[in-house]
C-alpha cells in the first residue's frame, strides 16, 4: 500500500471511534468475521485493543496476526488501536457484460456510421471496428 493511501485512510479514521473492541476472549473466529463484514462494507477499519487482551501478546502481534487472517492491510498501529483496510472488491465492468458486442450508429448529419464494440480476450479492454 503506498504512503499516500495510508495517510488519506489515517486522515479519515482519525476523527472516527473505533467500531471494534478487542476484550478477553481475544480475536474470536466471530470477532474476526465481523471485522471482515465491516471491512466490506466500510473498507477501512478502526480496532481497539483493551488491556484485557493483551495477556496473549503485544499490540503489534496481535494486530498483524488479525490482519494476515482477515486477509487486510495493517495501516498503524498507534498505542492498543489499529487501523486495517481492505480493497474493495469490485466487479469489472467490462466482464460484466451480458452480450459478447455492442453495435452503436451514429447519424451525423447526411452520413451514417456503425461501430462494433467487442471485449477483448481476458475482459480488460475493448476494441472498436467501423
Amino acid at each position: 500500500m503506498s504512503g499516500r493511501k495510508k495517510r488519506r485512510i489515517k486522515r479519515r479514521l482519525s476523527g472516527e471511534k473505533p467500531t471494534i473492541w478487542i476484550g478477553k476472549n481475544g480475536a474470536s473466529q466471530e470477532l474476526l468475521k465481523e471485522i471482515k463484514k465491516q471491512l466490506e462494507k466500510e473498507e477501512a477499519v478502526k480496532v481497539k485493543i483493551l488491556k484485557s487482551a493483551l495477556a496473549e501478546g503485544q499490540s503489534k502481534q496481535i494486530a498483524s496476526k488479525i490482519a494476515e487472517q482477515t486477509e487486510a492491510s495493517l495501516v498503524e498501529v498507534r498505542g492498543h488501536t489499529l487501523m486495517l483496510y481492505k480493497s474493495r472488491k469490485s466487479e469489472n465492468l467490462y466482464s460484466a457484460l451480458a452480450c459478447p458486442e455492442i453495435e452503436l450508429m451514429f447519424n451525423l448529419g447526411s452520413e451514417v456510421s456503425y461501430f462494433v464494440l467487442r471485449p477483448s480476450t481476458g475482459g480488460e479492454s475493448f476494441s472498436w471496428t467501423r
